[in-house]
């Protein structure tokens, strides 16, 4: 699995000048395992956080409690979850009045943060841009107690990740929405 740091580092840019609490990271990937691929997507993401912040990766092999750690962010992969969900759940817009989104991935788009006033069409045209063959998609939801890097956000408006392949193009989009 190989970053792709062009898309990886100009694509949050955007979603920060809008306020938009989420981040995306992509990845070639061109020897997809089904349910172990996305398990390494995932993790990628808080090794991609400890990259940042130039700590080093620790990783646990028997469940052990997860402490919220200052200095760098943990993982027990002992503790990973995912359901798998289908292209029409994932991307749908759907809700009831007063209530919220469906989806959590459209939740987190529209009300994680209180400052972004997008629209359904922003949403709508980003997705159709990053995930032009939908149906093809092969999405995961993964809990989010599985490493300290989510303790935050579990605390306050929630911390969500999906890992999302796409064989036509063998690509990972791995997509951690949370207030940090």
């Amino acid at each position: 699995m190989k970053l792709l740091d062009g898309e990886t580092y100009r694509f949050p840019l955007t979603m920060m000048e809008n306020n938009i609490p989420i981040l995306f990271l992509f990845f070639h990937e061109k020897d997809y395992e089904e349910d172990s691929s996305h398990q390494q997507a995932a993790i990628q993401l808080v090794k991609f956080a400890n990259q940042k912040k130039r700590y080093p990766m620790i990783t646990w092999n028997k469940q052990e409690h997860l402490d919220n750690r200052i200095q760098e962010y943990t993982i027990n992969p002992t503790l990973m979850t995912a359901r798998r969900l289908s292209h029409e759940v994932f991307f749908s817009i759907s809700r009831k009045p007063k209530q919220p989104f469906l989806s959590n991935y459209a939740y987190a788009f529209f009300q994680m943060s209180s400052y972004y006033l997008g629209k359904v069409d922003h949403f709508i045209q980003m997705n159709d841009i990053l995930f032009p063959d939908k149906e093809q998609l092969i999405i995961y939801e993964w809990n989010n107690t599985w490493s300290d890097y989510f303790h935050y956000g579990r605390q306050h408006r929630g911390t969500f990740i999906w890992t999302i392949y796409d064989p036509k193009r063998n690509k990972f989009t791995v997509i951690n929405a949370s207030i940090l």
